[in-house]
């Protein structure tokens, strides 16, 4: 009864005309056709707040696209995806919302979901589950630690500090409804090769995209892990997420003294350090950064890297600190060459 068909028509060169007549609040398009975007700038350029969602015969998925953001999750019915549709006024302050379901065990991920919601953009809605510390080895038994009905989420953020825990993304990610999920291996014996390659499988058979950043800090919106171990990804969640942290970013000014006089966040890293470190090198002489830089990235090191890598075959904790190192010599460079006898 709340719900009326005032239209159907292909896609075709009087499509923006009879929208522009219509002038639905929903328009329902089929996710499967060879020129999706096309339909999707189309009825956008005329209707710009208008709510679309694209379903999926063959597949049974329903898409519901906030403009430019795309976020999904399998479901039966049409009608109840359509009337979960925010209906009122704040359609514009919605539709890039991006929800996060941070599945987190122990108190690595605790400081990480603390650093994440503090820092982040205001249009992420941040969720939490907080996995038990003891997990039993079973696969059965770890699915009934979940809970039936997750908070509903476009990504999910698994931090674990045990080696059962990366067995249930696959399960999170299908009770939540997410597209995308980061879990980042800060400890070799958390995920070992064969790990992996199961949770991938599983979450390439259900059409979700991810991220295992080994270390976090490597993670970048197009890329993580390092040097020959670098994956290229394509996911608009990840990327989206990346774009606040990941790969530290910093942007640091010296002035005619030789001092830092500014150290500004472009990208934070997830565990909070990248402000850590701003604030200590405020004041530090330009030559003395990475000094200066080392003795704080060994006092608050964290003790999860210690453990050797299989791949880098050194433990994590050195390959982070050389990308803060890196990302160090970047901004200082200009300063050590530029300022000469001042710096040197």
């Amino acid at each position: 009864p709340d719900t009326q068909v005032v239209g159907l028509s292909e896609f075709n060169a009087e499509t923006q005309e009879q929208l522009d007549s219509l002038q639905p609040d929903v328009v329902i398009i089929d996710a499967d056709q060879l020129n999706r975007s096309d339909v999707t700038d189309t009825v956008l350029s005329c209707l710009p707040n208008v709510k679309i969602v694209g379903l999926s015969l063959e597949r049974a998925h329903i898409t519901v696209s906030y403009l430019q953001q795309q976020t999904g999750a399998a479901v039966e019915d049409l009608v109840s995806a359509v009337r979960s549709l925010p209906l009122d006024n704040d359609w514009a302050t919605k539709k890039r919302q991006m929800r996060i379901l941070a599945a987190i065990q122990g108190p690595l991920g605790q400081r990480m979901v603390d650093t994440i919601s503090q820092y982040a953009p205001s249009h992420w809605n941040v969720s939490i589950w907080r996995a038990p510390p003891l997990m039993p080895p079973d696969k059965v038994d770890l699915v009934r630690m979940l809970p039936k009905h997750m908070a509903a989420a476009d990504l999910v953020l698994a931090v674990a500090e045990s080696e059962h825990f990366g067995m249930l993304l696959p399960e999170i990610a299908f009770r939540s409804g997410a597209r995308a999920v980061v879990a980042p291996v800060e400890n070799p014996r958390w995920y070992s090769a064969q790990t992996l390659e199961r949770i991938q499988t599983k979450l390439n058979a259900n059409a979700v995209a991810y991220a295992f950043p080994k270390p976090f800090c490597s993670l970048t919106m197009r890329t993580y892990n390092e040097g020959q171990w670098r994956v290229e990804y394509q996911d608009a969640h990840i990327e989206e997420f990346a774009r606040y942290f990941g790969r530290p970013e910093l942007r640091i000014l010296v002035g005619e003294d030789g001092k830092v006089s500014r150290c500004e966040v472009r990208r934070e890293m997830a565990c909070g350090l990248a402000r850590e470190l701003a604030e200590a090198l405020f004041g530090c002489d330009a030559d003395q950064v990475e000094q200066c830089a080392s003795s704080i990235l060994e006092s608050c090191a964290c003790s999860n890297g210690l453990f050797t890598d299989f791949d880098y075959r050194v433990p994590l904790r050195q390959v982070s600190h050389s990308i803060i190192h890196e990302a160090l010599r970047r901004e200082m460079e200009p300063y050590l060459s530029g300022f000469g006898s001042k710096v040197q």
